[in-house]
Parts: C-alpha cells; sequence; structure tokens
C-alpha cells in the first residue's frame, strides 16, 4: 500500500498543469528512457548535475513547483527529475521517439549551451516524412526567439562552489504540418546537435471547425465582409465556432465542410484579387460575381500554400465557395485576400508623412518587391545610386536602377528616400587606380596603403562632386511627380584616424593647426611642449590603424588604449582557402602558443565566417600575452547558423616580444576530423604549405617566418618576432596628450566635412528636398566608447549645416533599446527631424521576433524620432526572405502600428526636467587604460532612471562647452546627474558651479573632478558654500565634501548593470555590449534605483510620473502640445503583457479628459481623481505600448 501512495505521488509530482488543468488532446510524452545527462544538482552535493560539460548545474532546489507565473498555456508535461545520480535531460542523438497520436504542435522545455544553438527534428506520420528546425536560447542568456521563459534560477552550481550567473529554461512551441484526413504522428526523431538540451516533450492536437472573421471580435455575421483599396491587403484569420480566438502565426486549423459555404464580399471598386491560402489538401474554391453560375477551381497546395486569383467586375461583388473534394478534411492556416486595384486606380496616400518604412538594399529591386508597395510603408528607402553601378567605367553612366525605382514609386504611388553613395567608402576601381597613381591613396602611420582614397584628396573631392550633381540632376528631372522626399548622403560613414598619414592629409592638418592656433607658432608650440619654427614641423601624432575594441586587449569593455603604430596589428598568418564546416556542430578552432615577453597588444584567433545571405561574421577568441610556455589558445563552442558554412582561419599578432604557433586545428568539439592543410607546418621551406604569412610592416619592426626545432617536441612551427618597444608613457605628459587631442579634433572635423561637402553638393541641385545623414558610427554613444575612434562625433553631425535631418544608425541590441534612445536623447537639443537609419535588431537580427522590434519601435519613437527606415526587405530569393520568420502580415502591421504612434506625437515637443551627463572623453594618449571615465556607470544610471519613469536630455561634454550653455540655459533642468566623472573639463566644472550658485542641484556618482581631460589635477572644484543649489554623492548620501575626494573606481551605475558581456560574435557591424541578465526586478537592482530615487529627492526633484509600485518594464515620457499632452508607455519586459499600471501624474494644466490607446488597436476612457496637483489614475494591461492621451 505505501508503495502504491509513493507511486501515485511521484506520478501526481511529475504532472505540472498550469492553473491546474489537463488540457485535451494533449499527449504528455515520458523521456525518461532518453535522457543521457544529468545537468541538476542540490547545494549539499554539487558535484552531481554536468550540464555544460563543464561542470556547472542547475540547483535543483529551484526546479519549479509551478509555472503560473511565465504565463504558459495550459500544457502537462511529465518533468524530470532532479535527485542525485538521476538523467534528466536528452542531448539529441537521432533516436526515435514513439508518439502514435494526432498532433499538429509539440510543447518543448529545452536550453543550450556555448551559446543560442538550434533543434532539428524528423517527423514520421502514418502518410509521409519531413523535418523542422527551431531555434533555442543559450541557457545564460534571455529568449532570443520569442519563447517563453519557463524557469529562472538564482545560480549556477559546480564542484568548486558555482557562482552567482542566472541561468534559465525556455518553453518552446513548435508547429508541425497540419494533419491530412486520418494522419497520425507516429515518431520524432532529434538529429544529433550537441549544444541542445531538452527536458520534457508534450504533443497536441486542436480540432475546430472554423469561418472567416474580420478583426478580432467574434463577428455578428461571419459571411459577409467589406473591401477598401487602401488598406491594401485585408486578412481573415480562422476562429473557432466557439469564438474562441485562435489567430496565430502558426495556428493550424481543420476545414470541415465538404457541401461548401457560401462569402459574400463587397468591394468600392473592381480590380483584381489575389487569395493565399496556407494549408493542405484538396480544396475547391468556385467563384461568382452575382451568386450564379460559380466557375470552380481546384486550388493544388505547394510547401502549404496555393494561391490563385479572380476578377471583381463592376458589379464591387464577389461569392465565393469553398468545398473539399471527395468530402475529404482540408486542413486550413491562414485566408488572405489581396486587392489589386485596375491598373488606372492609385492607392490612396495620406500625403507626405513622417518617414517610417523599409530599406530596400543590394540593389534596388532586383530580388524582388512585389509585396513591399502593400506593406503601409509611408516611404521606402531605396539604393539606387551606387557609384561603382553609377559609373563603371571612367564617364559611362548607368542610370538603370534609378528609372526603376521611380517607375516602382509611380506604380505604386509611392514615396521614397534614395540613398546615395557617391562618398569615399563606395569609390569604383578605376577611380581608385587613379588615385593611387597620383600619391593620395590613405595611408596609415608606417606608410601602409589602404583600398580608399585619402580624405583630403581634392582630385577625389572633385570627382565626386560631378558624380553626385550628376545623379541629383538626373533624380530631379526624371521624378516628374515628386515621388523623392528626400535624400541620404552618403552610407557608411567611418574613416580611421590611422589612416590619415597620406601627405594631402598631413598637410591638411598643419594646415588646421594653423588656422586653429591664428598662425601663432609660438602658442602651438607652447601647448605640445616642443619647440617648433614652423607649422610645416607640426607632424601628427604616429596611432595605429585601428577600429575600436578589436585590435586591443580588453575585448570584455569598453575601455581601449589608445595604439601608437609600433604597436599596431601589421602581422597575421592566414589560410589560403575557405574551409566547409558541419554547422550541426559546435565549431572550434585552436593553437598551441608560447610567447616571450609579449607586451602592448598580444596574440589572437580570428574566424571569419561567410554567408550567402548577409555580411562577413567576425569571431574573435581571447588574447595571450606576457611570458608562457605552450598554452592552448582557443576560440570554441560557437554553433553556426546553417547558411555560413565557410570560414577562414587566421591567427594575429600585435604588440612586442616572441610567440611560437604550432599545432592547429579547425573543427568539431569533438576533435573528429581536422580540416586545417598542414596544421603543424611541417610541409614547405622558407613559408608552409597551405598558409599565407603577411607582414604589412614597412619598417620591417615585425618578423614572421618557418623555423625548425622551434615547435613542440622540437618540430617545426612559425615564429613572430618584434623587438622594437614604444616609446614608454608618462603617467602624466599634458603636451603629448594636446598633441594627440589636436589630431583627434583634426580628423573628427575633416570626417564632418567630407560628408557634409555631400550634402551641400546636393542641395546646390535641388534645394526644395531634405537631405538626410547617414550617421554610421553613431552606435557606440551608449557604451561603446572606444570605437568612436573610427567614427564621427554626434555632435559633428548634428552641426552638419546642410543636412536638414540628423539620420542615426542605432541598433538595438537582444531587444534592448536604449542604444537607441539615448542618443535620441542627446539629439533632441539640436532641433533637427531625427531618424533610425537601418532599424535592426544587431546581435540577434529578425530572429528576436516581431514582439520585441515591435517594442524597439515604440521604444525609438517614444524618445522623439520623427521616423525610421527598417534594415531589410532584401533577399537573394524574393520578397522579405530576410525576415523569414515573420509573417507579411507582422511586416505590414509593423510600419502601420509605427505610423499610427507617431501620428500621436506630432506637433508635441518632450521637455524634460532633468539632464543626464554622458561624460565622455576622447581618449589621452598617455592613459593605458583608454577611456578616461567608467561608460558602465552611465549606462547604469541611464537604465536605473528610465525604469524609475524618469524622462530627461543626456548632454554631452561638446554641449556644454558651447558658448551659450550657461547657467542660465542649465536652470530649466531642476536636477543635473554625473555619473563616474573623473576627468571633466574646468570651464565645465565652472558652469556647473554657476548653475549650482543659481539654485540648481547635482547628484554625483563615484568619481568627481579629480582631473582635467589631460589628466591633470583639476584646480577648480564645486563650490558648496552660500548656495542655493545641492551637491549630493550617491555612494556616499552626503554632501559632497572635497576632504573625501577619492579615486572610488565603482559608482552604483556600473553595480546596477550586475554582468556586462560584449558581443564578440560580430555577425555584422558593430561588436555589441549587453546585460546578460534581465532581471531588474532582483532585490539589488531595486535597492539602488531606491537609492537613485532617494537622492533625487534630497537633491529636491520630484518627477512628474510616479507609478505606485515598483515596475522597471514600462517607461515613460512625457509630450506636450497646445490642447493636448501624451504619456507615451512603452512595455520592455521578457513576458507577454505589462502588469496594470496605477500612476501619479503631476500636473498644473488643467485635464478635463484622459483616454488610453492599447498597442494601437483600442482606444478606452480613463477615470481618474485629482488630489491638490496629482492625477490618479491606473492603465491596463497592453503588450508594446500605451498612449494616454490628456485633454486639456
Amino acid at each position: 500500500m505505501k508503495n502504491k501512495l509513493k507511486f501515485l505521488i511521484i506520478i501526481c509530482i511529475a504532472f505540472i498543469f498550469v492553473n491546474g488543468l489537463y488540457a485535451k488532446n494533449m499527449k504528455p510524452v515520458d523521456l525518461s528512457g532518453y535522457y543521457n545527462g544529468d545537468g541538476f544538482s542540490f547545494s549539499n552535493n554539487q558535484k552531481d548535475g554536468n550540464f555544460d560539460g563543464l561542470g556547472y548545474s542547475y540547483p535543483a532546489e529551484e526546479f519549479p513547483k509551478s509555472t503560473n507565473s511565465f504565463g504558459i498555456e495550459k500544457v502537462a508535461f511529465v518533468l524530470p527529475s532532479v535527485a542525485d545520480g538521476k538523467n534528466n535531460f536528452y542531448v539529441p542523438d537521432g533516436k526515435r521517439i514513439e508518439i502514435n497520436a494526432k498532433a499538429d504542435r509539440l510543447f518543448i522545455l529545452a536550453s543550450s549551451i556555448g551559446g543560442n544553438s538550434f533543434i532539428e527534428a524528423e517527423i514520421k506520420t502514418t502518410k509521409r516524412k519531413y523535418k523542422i528546425r527551431f531555434n533555442i536560447t543559450d541557457w545564460a542568456e534571455s529568449p532570443a526567439f520569442g519563447e517563453k521563459l519557463f524557469a529562472m534560477f538564482s545560480c549556477r552550481h559546480k564542484l568548486e562552489g558555482g557562482d552567482s550567473l542566472k541561468v534559465k529554461m525556455f518553453f518552446y512551441t513548435v508547429f508541425l504540418k497540419p494533419l491530412i484526413k486520418d494522419e497520425k504522428i507516429e515518431w520524432i526523431k532529434f538529429i544529433k546537435q550537441s549544444n541542445s538540451r531538452i527536458f520534457a516533450l508534450t504533443t497536441a492536437f486542436t480540432e475546430k471547425k472554423i469561418m472567416l472573421s474580420k478583426g478580432k471580435n467574434k463577428p455578428k455575421d461571419p459571411n459577409y465582409f467589406s473591401f477598401y483599396p487602401n488598406p491594401k491587403e485585408e486578412n481573415y484569420f480562422l476562429y473557432s465556432k466557439g469564438g474562441s480566438d485562435i489567430i496565430g502565426t502558426d495556428t493550424r486549423c481543420i476545414y470541415k465542410n465538404s457541401e461548401g459555404v457560401i462569402y459574400k464580399l463587397a468591394f468600392h471598386n473592381s480590380g483584381q484579387l489575389i487569395i493565399k491560402i496556407q494549408g493542405e489538401g484538396g480544396l475547391i474554391m468556385s467563384s461568382s460575381n452575382d451568386g450564379s453560375n460559380y466557375t470552380d477551381r481546384v486550388l493544388n497546395f505547394a510547401d502549404d500554400y496555393a494561391q490563385t486569383e479572380v476578377t471583381v467586375d463592376n458589379s464591387c461583388k464577389l461569392f465565393l465557395k469553398f468545398s473539399t473534394e471527395d468530402e475529404n478534411d482540408v486542413s486550413i492556416h491562414k485566408i488572405s485576400f489581396l486587392k489589386i486595384p485596375p491598373e488606372n486606380s492609385k492607392f490612396q496616400m495620406a500625403g507626405r508623412e513622417d518617414w517610417i518604412g523599409f530599406v530596400s538594399h543590394y540593389p534596388v529591386l532586383k530580388n524582388g518587391a512585389d509585396l513591399m508597395p502593400y506593406t503601409e510603408n509611408s516611404v521606402i528607402g531605396f539604393r539606387p545610386a551606387e557609384w561603382s553601378r553609377i559609373e563603371p567605367q571612367k564617364g559611362e553612366f548607368h542610370f538603370d536602377d534609378i528609372d526603376d525605382m521611380l517607375n516602382y514609386a509611380e506604380k505604386y504611388n509611392l514615396f521614397c528616400v534614395p540613398m546615395i553613395e557617391i562618398d569615399p567608402c563606395h569609390t569604383p576601381k578605376w577611380l581608385l587606380e587613379e588615385i593611387k597613381a597620383r600619391g593620395e591613396i590613405q595611408k596609415d602611420a608606417s606608410t601602409y596603403p589602404y583600398n580608399e582614397p585619402a580624405l583630403h584628396s581634392e582630385y577625389f573631392k572633385e570627382r565626386m562632386k560631378n558624380v553626385n550633381k550628376k545623379i541629383v540632376k538626373y533624380m530631379k528631372k526624371k521624378d516628374v511627380n515628386n515621388r523623392i522626399s528626400g535624400y541620404i548622403a552618403g552610407a557608411e560613414w567611418w574613416y580611421v584616424l590611422g589612416g590619415r598619414y597620406q601627405k594631402v592629409d598631413i598637410d591638411a592638418f598643419k594646415k588646421w593647426l594653423k588656422n586653429k592656433y591664428n598662425n601663432d607658432i609660438e602658442a602651438l608650440s607652447k601647448a605640445w611642449g616642443r619647440n617648433l619654427k614652423s607649422f610645416d614641423d607640426a607632424e601628427p601624432i604616429r596611432t595605429a590603424y585601428t577600429l575600436g575594441y578589436k585590435d586591443g586587449e580588453n575585448r570584455g569593455t569598453a575601455n581601449c588604449p589608445v595604439r601608437d603604430y609600433d604597436t599596431a596589428t601589421q602581422v597575421f598568418i592566414e589560410g589560403n582557402k575557405k574551409y566547409k564546416i558541419n554547422t550541426e556542430k559546435p565549431l572550434v578552432f585552436k593553437a598551441k602558443i608560447k610567447t616571450e615577453n609579449v607586451q602592448n597588444g598580444g596574440i589572437t584567433l580570428l574566424l571569419k565566417a561567410h554567408s550567402k545571405l548577409s555580411a562577413m561574421a567576425f569571431l574573435y577568441s581571447d588574447t595571450i600575452n606576457g611570458t608562457h610556455d605552450w598554452t592552448d589558445l582557443a576560440l570554441d563552442g560557437y554553433p553556426m547558423p546553417p547558411e555560413r558554412d565557410e570560414v577562414e582561419a587566421e591567427i594575429h599578432f600585435n604588440g612586442s616580444g616572441e610567440v611560437w604557433i604550432d599545432s592547429l586545428y579547425l573543427g568539431s568539439a569533438d576533435g573528429s576530423e581536422n580540416l586545417l592543410d598542414n596544421p603543424d607546418f611541417e610541409l614547405g621551406e622558407n613559408t608552409p604549405e597551405g598558409w599565407v604569412l603577411n607582414n604589412s610592416s614597412s619598417e620591417g619592426k615585425y618578423k614572421i617566418k618557418l623555423v625548425n626545432g622551434q615547435g613542440i617536441n622540437n618540430s617545426k612551427c612559425i615564429k613572430i618576432s618584434n623587438s622594437k618597444l614604444s616609446v614608454p608613457r608618462k603617467k602624466s605628459d599634458p603636451h603629448i596628450n594636446k598633441q594627440w587631442a589636436d589630431f583627434q579634433e583634426f580628423g573628427n572635423e575633416s570626417s564632418k566635412e567630407i560628408f557634409n561637402y555631400i550634402g551641400s553638393c546636393i542641395k546646390e541641385v535641388d534645394k526644395k528636398k531634405p537631405v538626410i545623414s547617414y550617421g554610421t558610427v553613431l552606435f557606440p554613444f551608449f557604451w561603446g566608447w572606444d570605437e568612436l575612434q573610427c567614427g564621427i562625433n554626434l555632435y559633428s553631425v548634428a552641426k552638419m549645416k546642410d543636412m536638414d535631418y540628423l539620420g542615426m544608425q542605432l541598433p538595438s541590441h537582444r531587444g534592448d533599446y536604449h542604444p537607441i534612445t539615448c542618443p535620441l536623447d542627446i539629439a533632441r537639443r539640436y532641433d533637427k527631424p531625427l531618424y533610425v537609419m537601418d532599424l535592426l535588431d544587431w546581435t540577434a537580427g529578425p530572429e528576436i521576433g516581431f514582439d520585441k522590434m515591435m517594442r524597439v519601435a515604440h521604444g525609438t519613437l517614444q524618445h522623439g524620432a520623427n521616423g525610421f527606415l527598417t534594415y531589410c526587405w532584401f533577399a537573394p530569393g524574393g520578397d522579405y526572405k530576410f525576415y523569414t520568420k515573420w509573417t507579411f502580415e507582422e511586416l505590414r502591421k509593423f510600419n502601420v502600428e509605427s505610423r499610427i504612434a507617431r501620428k500621436f506625437t506630432q506637433g508635441k515637443k518632450i521637455n524634460p526636467d532633468m539632464l543626464l551627463i554622458m561624460p565622455l572623453h576622447q581618449t589621452t594618449w598617455t592613459d593605458p587604460n583608454g577611456i578616461k571615465n567608467d561608460p558602465e556607470d552611465f549606462v547604469g544610471w541611464y537604465k536605473m532612471l528610465v525604469q524609475s519613469q524618469h524622462y530627461f536630455d543626456v548632454a554631452l561634454f561638446e554641449d556644454l562647452m558651447e558658448k551659450d550653455i550657461d547657467a542660465n540655459f542649465l536652470k530649466k533642468y531642476k536636477v543635473i546627474v554625473i555619473p563616474d566623472c573623473a576627468y571633466i573639463n574646468e570651464n565645465i566644472v565652472k558652469k556647473l558651479n554657476a548653475y549650482i550658485k543659481a539654485g540648481g542641484s547635482i547628484v554625483s556618482s563615484a568619481r568627481f573632478a579629480l582631473y582635467n581631460e589631460y589628466g591633470n589635477i583639476n584646480t577648480v572644484e564645486i563650490k558648496q558654500n552660500n548656495v542655493k543649489g545641492k551637491f549630493i554623492h550617491v555612494n556616499e548620501m552626503t554632501y559632497y565634501d572635497k576632504n573625501k575626494k577619492r579615486d572610488i573606481t565603482g559608482g552604483i551605475g556600473k553595480v546596477y548593470l550586475e554582468k556586462v558581456r560584449r558581443y564578440n560574435l560580430r555577425w555584422t557591424t558593430p561588436p555589441l555590449f549587453h546585460v546578460m541578465d534581465w532581471d531588474y526586478k532582483n532585490k539589488n537592482r531595486t535597492k539602488l534605483r531606491e537609492t537613485a530615487n532617494a537622492a533625487l529627492k534630497k537633491a529636491g526633484y520630484k518627477s512628474q510620473i510616479i507609478f505606485t509600485e515598483d515596475n522597471p518594464y514600462v517607461e515613460t515620457v512625457l509630450f506636450e502640445g497646445k490642447n493636448e499632452d501624451l504619456i507615451y508607455l512603452v512595455f520592455s519586459g521578457e513576458k507577454e503583457k505589462s502588469e496594470p499600471v496605477s500612476i501619479s501624474f503631476s500636473s498644473e494644466k488643467n485635464i478635463k479628459s484622459m483616454n488610453a490607446v492599447y498597442d494601437m488597436a483600442r482606444e478606452e476612457k480613463i477615470d481618474f481623481r485629482k488630489k491638490e496637483n496629482d492625477y490618479l489614475f491606473e492603465i491596463a494591461p497592453f503588450k508594446y505600448a500605451c498612449i494616454l492621451k490628456l485633454k486639456l
């Protein structure tokens, strides 16, 4: 009896039912016989589990007993045992798992190790075989592919004691092909994939009779619909007859009606109607214009998809009858109707709007864009003017792409924004050869040439001017119906400072110095600490050609020291071919390395991963330096997407010292096959066969050669040496720092001038259309500050007089949109329309999913963007294949919802009363740590403030140095927040003193005003005596005392981030940071927000928008208008919807009424009560965004 009771208890525990329900048509699958790994351990026996092969495991004590809080559907699972010694996860190994049930979807609990991965399975039914594949997220990451969170654990266990890294388990819904009549799933075989881990599996089947319905509510008359030519597409989703909403991208239903059902459709004009049906089986569709004399057609499904066309005649009516062949059931997913107006009809657009739409790249329309007009773009970005296509040979012009663009826009009555890529980055080969012959090609400090024109090549500038004007003149002439809304001036705006050593660039630098120092050589000599006889003696400091972090040692942070050219990356070893890899297994690239006295750099492995679909990816290992005997250096554990099946292998060295390289390996982690040719360098005499030894040093600093007897076991190996050390840098040298600062300032201004010059060329021809900038390297203005050395300062871009709109290329990071919103918060004060170019999540791409990208779009508009152009419509195989996981309806909704939101904010302004200073200085030459002030403290403060519902401006040091930015200007801000800021210009400190004296308050974190920007002790301090304002130092929460001034290295903002990772897996530019843990409600972060808000309160600051309960996942911004204000709320959490929000809004204005627009779809009146100047009300949950309209 006891054994029976024990058995029943085990069964009860094993079946976890959300909301206590065991849903019908579900079959939990017992995987206990398939488990082949133990991934759990208890805290008193942490050596028991090994989930990732490195000894880490999930804490068994925290395995969930309920899943209610995660909002998972009513799903039953047979969960694994987490007891000691029990296997509890399944690594796919190709075994058959018997099902023998009807199923049209799978519910799976899973996670991966070694980065995001995938699961692939073969499905065998009673009638056919097919495969499925879906992506899964690494157990240490937040959900990356739209899956739900099943469980979050507070730590990892390990034999040595584990760590505090939060790990997770995820819930996946995987849709199978709809079942044909009497079909069942016999078995599932999960194909081998060593990085994937499956914990539980349940199959499910949904059998519902369906009807067509417009909208989300149960229709009153399901047999009648009305069609309009605009919007262009009417999508009719499937509903159960019980009224239960089963809309979804992958919802499968069974259509059962052999006799046929007639649907009556009415239109407002005639034209062609494209009918698309996703499903399987023998479906007969009959059509008629008068309800009789039906014409039958059998729809043949290819790849679960059938399409046909019918004509709507002048009666503007259509009768459709659907029936089945031979009384068999037909499985239908979705029916969509695409209305094409007649040839003489135009889409009715609502006039010119702010720009929201897709960009079509590579090139303009050559890969299919038949459906793009139907996604409700207000404009479409095109790429019709890439220099090498426009002028492939000198004087030979081809304008076919421009003609295609304009014809396309005319056909569909669209507006477009062409990208005119007549700029340094897109110089055609024939012109580069001419520039090389003239000695005006870009060079680094060692005179090594690069394949771009020198920035100050007058010959190049003249050619660029002529072609820009010629193209714009052609566009203006051809654009008879005013389809062009504006021009994008150039693209890929980056010029590396280390490439400014061509004679024309050096001469330009000397001319610039002459102007800056008013032709006073003595003033320059004093600033540089040198005895210069003339400006011709003022040579630029010699820096490395580097694109930020990747040539430095500290890849995990934003701090990157300045590289002088003596220790720049100028030598590397590369395989002489691309290697085909198995993407089903994690990839490993490793080598044996020996080093002696390696300084100022190190040895690094690099893989270049190629794809037919997108840009090349760069994968970097860690760096070894110092002195080491033979040791392993590895780049391992990276699962590759299937399309990235070719790689190149390289080994890079920078710095000084000696390095020996031997025993290379490239292949799967199990070591089964080495793909490299001659991996031990034994073949070859002076150069190893299969390898290229690259030494770009023109001065012979580096020596690289194949040597005998110095490898492992006295074998051959590669030896690299560089005995020339760079000149040791003094801890503080204001003269060389000033020399370096001048060169940086020159580089930034000359980059600005070249692109403003492009704008001036365009405006010389067409003064009526706006010109928009394409600020490529503006993404570091959140925390990748070291990358700024290859870009143009945001301040400089904003000041370009011939750029009417401020366009910035800004990405989100794994759904975190703060890297977009922060530059917008900076740029608002420049009083130009703001646009985000190539809107995209640049760590996950479209795989981030529609929901997260919809929130990214709302976050972008919430912080003042006029619009954005989304990357990207292009694909090699047809329409929008870049967004393979998005339905066409989602693509359209993305634009429609964004345009609706933008219309609400038009004509209204954001007027913050708080200022956050970004303490970003140029790097100083003498500092080996690179960036002076800590970017992570700034990022943490930014997140703390927005997650406490504050909205604010962000100011750069360049802003604060402007003459009109004084105490009188700053007084509009009730408080100024300054994160870690040890280094600051003394004139800015004086302005802050005046601000405090006038009654302003400052909240500071960590270090403040210890040094000036050159590293000298700061002589100006904050004055606290006899002033009206306050200075609050958060770390001490006391008034600032100069005697307490000390070098505090960590502010509360840095602590708030907890753990940060730089995304070294560079699928595209740039290498981005992200926060490892998105749990902003944990006790530590909640306490830090409370501390920050207590400091603001102590400074006398009260926010207008206050949530009665802490909710870091809803962010707010107030827009003010003449007769109406708006509170724009955006949900940034991981759940399906936000929680209800209770708000106290402080305003001296008289608010007559409140209406909330939820997710741009429904509007509801909000009841409120007033207490003095505070309005108290509640907002219901929403999925993406809520706009609260306050009628004044």
